[in-house]
C-alpha cells in the first residue's frame, strides 16, 4: 500500500504521541483497583483520544479531498 506523505507523518506523529502517554501513564504507578488507580486509567484512556482523534480527522479530511480531486 502506498501512503500520502501527509497520512505518513501524521501516523508517525501519533504513534510518537502515544508512546509519550504510555510513558507518562507509566511513571504515574497507581495501586490497581484503588480510587487513585481507576482516576489514573480513565485519565490515561481520555488521553488517548484526546490524541488520536486530530490526527485521524486530518487523515480523513486528506482522503475526502484526495477522493475529490
Amino acid at each position: 500500500m502506498l501512503l500520502p506523505k501527509f497520512v505518513i507523518n501524521e501516523l508517525e506523529k501519533l504513534e510518537s504521541e502515544l508512546w509519550d502517554e504510555d510513558f507518562r501513564a507509566e511513571d504515574q504507578q497507581y495501586t490497581p483497583h484503588t480510587h487513585e488507580g481507576e482516576e489514573a486509567r480513565a485519565e490515561y484512556a481520555q488521553n488517548i483520544g484526546f490524541i488520536v482523534k486530530p490526527r485521524l480527522d486530518a487523515i480523513i479530511e486528506y482522503a475526502r479531498n484526495d477522493l475529490k480531486g
